[in-house]
């Protein structure tokens, strides 16, 4: 159904991106799930790549909430013991969480997919368009009290 725009300025933000949040985050995930995961083990996978040392599990939890701080940080520790147990993660004998060669290349053709999922998700949309409803969502959350200094 298509609404009008006096009807769509009638209706809630939140049912709209609750329902945005469900059906793109379902979509990313179906499409990560065809390499063997979903957005926590993605996230995990990408942060201790960033590193060499590794990092403990708070530290990794820590990186998580400062650059995701809605995200539910007891899903990556899920998807830590996933990953630990698929032999992509290794732990040190000083507990750091290390990629293993397994581990690295996940993360390379995670990489390699991503850009294809933000395609089909930002196909039709114009970067304008794109930016304005970031900006439009930030202010929103900013209006609320809500934190948008991240990154």
């Amino acid at each position: 159904m298509e609404f009008t725009d006096d009807e769509l300025l009638a209706q809630p933000v939140g049912y709209w991106t609750l329902a945005a949040r469900e059906v793109i985050g379902g979509h990313i995930n179906s499409r990560l799930g065809e390499l063997g995961v979903r957005q926590p083990h993605w996230w995990s996978l990408y942060r201790l790549g960033e590193t060499e040392e590794g990092l403990t599990q708070d530290e990794l939890v820590e990186r998580m909430h400062h650059t995701r701080p809605y995200v539910d940080t007891t899903t990556v520790l899920l998807a830590v013991q996933d990953l630990v147990a698929s032999g992509h993660l290794a732990v040190t004998d000083d507990r750091r969480l290390q990629l293993t060669e397994s581990g690295r290349q996940k993360r390379t053709r995670l990489i390699e997919l991503l850009p294809k999922i933000i395609g089909e998700i930002h196909e039709g949309i114009d970067d304008k368009d794109y930016l304005t409803t970031l900006k439009v969502l930030q202010r929103m959350i900013r209006n609320v009290g809500g934190n948008t200094e991240f990154h």
